[in-house]
C-alpha cells in the first residue's frame, strides 16, 4: 500500500531544512506512530527488527545547497510505501493523529502541518516488461557476514543486479514466504536514466 501525505511548513524566518532531512521526516513518522499506534512503534523501534517500508520526500522547486535545502513553496509531499497492510494502517492512523494536532514543531523554528492523506492507486502489472520511476534512492548492499563488512553498490557496478535481487530476497522472503524467491530470481532489472547523488549518512 502507498500513501501520499501533503504537508505544509511555516516559519517566521526563511524556510530552510537541513540537507540531512531524512532523519527529520523519520522523527515525524515516529512521533505519529508513538501516539497513534504505540504497539507498532515499539515493534519497529524498540526491537531489532527489519523495517519493511520505504519513504520519499518531494520538495517542489526547492534549491539544494551543500548543507541545507531552501524551500520555494511551503508545500512538501511525503510518500510512504509498504507491502504490509497492518503497518500501512498504523502509518495512516499516525498521520491522522498528526493532522488533528494542527501545526507541530518540526525543525528549528519550522512548524509543519498535515494537510491531507490519500492512498495511491497501484496499477496491476499485466505485461512482462514495465518501467518504474523511483522517487527514493535504490542502493544495493553486499554484506560479508564473516568479516562483518558492507559494500554499497550503485547502478554502474556489474554486480548491482545480482546483489539487489539478493537484498530483495533477504527482505521479502521472511514476510511473504519462499514462493516470492522464484519471482525475484526470474526478474531482469535494467537501470534507465539513473543518476548518482552522494549524501552524508544519517
Amino acid at each position: 500500500m502507498r500513501f501520499k501525505i501533503n504537508l505544509e511548513v511555516s516559519s517566521e524566518n526563511n524556510q530552510k531544512i537541513s540537507i540531512k532531512y531524512q532523519s527529520i521526516f523519520l522523527s515525524l513518522l515516529k512521533r505519529g506512530l508513538e501516539n497513534a499506534s504505540p504497539e507498532v512503534y515499539k515493534e519497529l523501534y524498540e526491537q531489532n527488527k527489519e523495517k519493511l517500508f520505504s519513504q520519499a520526500v518531494i520538495f517542489k522547486g526547492a534549491k539544494f545547497e551543500k548543507e541545507k535545502i531552501l524551500l520555494q513553496t511551503p508545500t512538501i509531499t511525503y510518500l510512504f510505501s509498504t507491502p504490509k497492510a497492518d503497518l500501512a494502517m498504523a502509518v495512516y492512523n499516525a498521520f491522522i493523529f498528526l493532522k488533528e494536532m494542527k501545526a507541530v514543531s518540526f525543525a528549528g523554528d519550522l512548524k509543519i502541518r498535515v494537510k491531507s492523506i490519500s492512498m495511491i492507486y497501484q496499477e496491476p502489472i499485466t505485461d512482462k516488461q514495465v518501467v518504474f520511476q523511483a522517487v527514493s534512492p535504490i542502493l544495493a548492499r553486499d554484506h560479508n557476514r564473516e568479516i562483518r563488512k558492507d559494500w554499497f553498490l550503485d547502478f554502474t557496478d556489474d554486480k548491482y543486479e545480482a546483489v539487489l535481487k539478493q537484498n530483495l530476497i533477504n527482505r521479502l522472503v521472511p514476510e511473504m514466504g519462499r514462493g516470492v524467491k522464484f519471482d525475484i530470481d526470474n526478474l531482469k532489472i535494467k537501470p534507465l536514466n539513473m543518476k548518482k547523488n552522494c549524501n552524508e549518512s544519517l
